[in-house]
């Protein structure tokens, strides 16, 4: 989602082990262009990760998606109160996130309605 969604992205935080403070790793994101996957720090295992910038399906609000390693959790902060959209954004972020491609094609619809927004 982050790659489809978000803009001006802000932050990009790492933390080692649940419970202690993240790094941020934002400056090394723009000195690579602005290119997740050119950060070596990134490319080890974490305990958790999170991306916030500015959701575009949502308009330009604020949003950030952390996801938490060796689970099937995410989380998602986000001043949006569109419960019906929310609902089918958490849905996409999850599919993109775990789902195989055949969890995507049953998650069409949300798909298409989140690009819709974008």
């Amino acid at each position: 989602m982050t790659e489809t969604d978000l803009v001006n992205i802000g932050t990009i935080s790492v933390t080692q082990l649940a419970g202690s403070q993240a790094k941020e790793y934002i400056s090394a994101y723009k000195a690579n262009g602005e290119n997740i996957d050119l950060i070596d720090e990134l490319k080890k295992e974490a305990s958790m990760l999170g991306v916030g910038g500015m959701s575009r399906a949502l308009g330009g609000i604020p949003l950030k998606i952390v996801w938490i390693n060796q689970t099937n959790l995410i989380r998602i902060m986000t001043p949006a109160n569109d419960t019906e959209f929310m609902i089918c954004y958490m849905e996409t972020v999850i599919r993109r996130s775990f789902g195989s491609a055949d969890a995507l094609k049953k998650g069409n619809t949300y798909i298409k309605l989140i690009e819709e927004r974008v």
